[in-house]
């Protein structure tokens, strides 16, 4: 067979049979190729006919079937890949083509997915391996057809929301597994994000622009969550929710293009004896994401491919980066320890935003993934490595 050229050496391979991808991993790169099925037969028949005596082997001629047809151009490190050599490969079965959210849960250990048809499947990255067969019946997978998940730091718990308006809530026990300790059905719509404060209470934003606000009930043995508010902050989608436990306010950004904030005590903060604003309103198109950053500062993303900052104790703007990415943004993340965001639009970049400066945030690294992702899973931990 004639070999597709790889630059360097190979140290490692892998084999998609479903879709005939072969992974080839290298030094700090790593190929991708598909099999070609015509050429493939095509071999197939020259060999049973060097079998049966009817032809000889062919061995330098140059009709050889080149079976196997680069299908991307070489990932390379270090920003598409590893920086040494690629020493291991595998590949995770029964995922949907078009993987729609991802979170570490870091209790278990393990990355907990949901694809185009909303199944649920779990991946034990220390192995690795697909293990959502040996934990589908204790922690009800199939129950459920999940599009939004969210893991929340320093907590026990995964959040997922259902197309059915339903939020969807597991617990990890550490005796046993993952056990799901609430359906909800308030929302009027789909829940767009959700995110608790403290493991007491979680909130839930909805394509109805409102939030909901959920407490243990103790008469159930803290076992069920209920809805003890319904809070209207916007006149359409909720697409992005940040907590700020310093001030004691939720804050949401929307398809209605503003920021509101939402003092849970109902003390809104004064100055001057007049009350502060309870909303930024400069983002001309829907607020994607949200991040809080040192000194109470926000950080927001939106469709208008800006990237702004805030001040949360005074309600006025800092900083705007104008045209951010080539596309509308969808994601961002912040590293307190570094004190870095991560941005990404709808093409191909991350950008790492130095935030030092606030008022003033300087791009340090543009990171290119080569192609167009459908989702992107970003967590800056510098300090924290990968469970073993």
């Amino acid at each position: 067979m004639q070999m597709t050229s790889v630059a360097g050496p190979v140290f490692s391979l892998a084999w998609d049979e479903r879709r005939r991808y072969l992974i080839v991993g290298g030094h700090a790169v790593i190929n991708i190729f598909k099999v070609d099925m015509a050429e493939a037969r095509k071999l197939s028949q020259q060999q049973r006919s060097v079998a049966s005596g009817l032809k000889d082997s062919g061995v330098g001629s140059g009709d050889i079937p080149q079976i196997l047809r680069r299908m991307y151009p070489p990932m390379k490190g270090p920003d598409l890949c590893h920086w040494d050599v690629v020493k291991l490969l595998d590949k995770f079965t029964s995922i949907n083509d078009q993987p729609v959210c991802v979170a570490y849960v870091p209790p278990t250990n393990m990355y907990w997915a949901s694809g185009r048809f909303g199944r649920l499947v779990a991946y034990d990255p220390r192995a690795p391996s697909n293990v959502t067969e040996y934990v589908r019946d204790s922690n009800s997978l199939d129950r459920f057809r999940v599009t939004t998940l969210f893991a929340p730091l320093h907590t026990d718990l995964l959040l997922g929301a259902t197309a059915k308006r339903q939020l969807v809530v597991w617990q990890h026990n550490k005796q046993a597994a993952y056990r799901q300790v609430f359906i909800g059905m308030n929302h009027a719509d789909e829940v767009e994000d959700a995110r608790p404060p403290a493991q007491e209470e979680i909130f839930s934003g909805g394509a109805d622009g409102k939030v909901l606000r959920w407490q243990l009930d103790a008469e159930e043995n803290c076992d069920i969550y209920v809805c003890v508010e319904e809070i209207p902050l916007h006149n359409k989608n909720i697409l992005a929710i940040a907590y700020s436990p310093e001030l004691g306010c939720l804050i949401t950004g929307g398809e209605d293009s503003t920021i509101q904030v939402k003092y849970l005590n109902q003390a809104v903060p004064t100055f001057n004896d007049m009350p502060l604003p309870t909303s930024f309103v400069d983002h001309e198109l829907r607020v994607t994401g949200l991040a809080l950053l040192k000194h109470n500062v926000l950080a927001s993303i939106s469709a208008d491919r800006c990237l702004r900052t805030w001040d949360l104790t005074t309600m006025k703007p800092l900083g705007c980066v104008q045209a951010a990415h080539d596309t509308p943004l969808q994601c961002i993340e912040y590293c307190q320890e570094s004190n870095e965001i991560a941005t990404c639009g709808m093409g191909n970049k991350v950008k790492i935003w130095d935030a030092q400066r606030p008022a003033a945030l300087r791009l340090k690294l543009v990171l290119n993934h080569g192609f167009t992702l459908p989702n992107l899973f970003m967590q800056l931990l510098p300090t924290m490595a990968l469970p073993p």
